[in-house]
């Protein structure tokens, strides 16, 4: 599966191709997963086109992962894992 991310620029964005594994299951079995092996817990929740998204993180190693799940909450999709996810002032980085 191939996502398009824009880059910051002043005038129109360019898009660059960004490969990436997508993992999808059952959402009470991604759930699980996440809690129960990586120790990952919900910190932000939004909707994007109809869409949950969630960011799972791990409390003390700042380890993470995004994920997707399907209008009626059947399918979750696991779509990025990172490490070091931190707080940060709202004015920037």
């Amino acid at each position: 599966m191939m996502f398009s991310l824009a880059a910051q620029a002043q005038t129109t964005p360019k898009y660059v191709d960004v490969q990436t594994t997508v993992q999808c299951a059952d959402t009470a079995e991604m759930i699980n997963y996440l809690q129960e092996t990586h120790k990952e817990y919900p910190t932000m929740v939004g909707v994007a086109d109809k869409l949950l998204v969630v960011v799972w993180k791990h409390n003390q190693t700042g380890d993470f992962s995004i994920t997707i799940s399907s209008s009626d909450n059947a399918v979750t999709c696991m779509v990025l894992t990172g490490s070091k996810l931190r707080n940060v002032a709202e004015k920037g980085l």
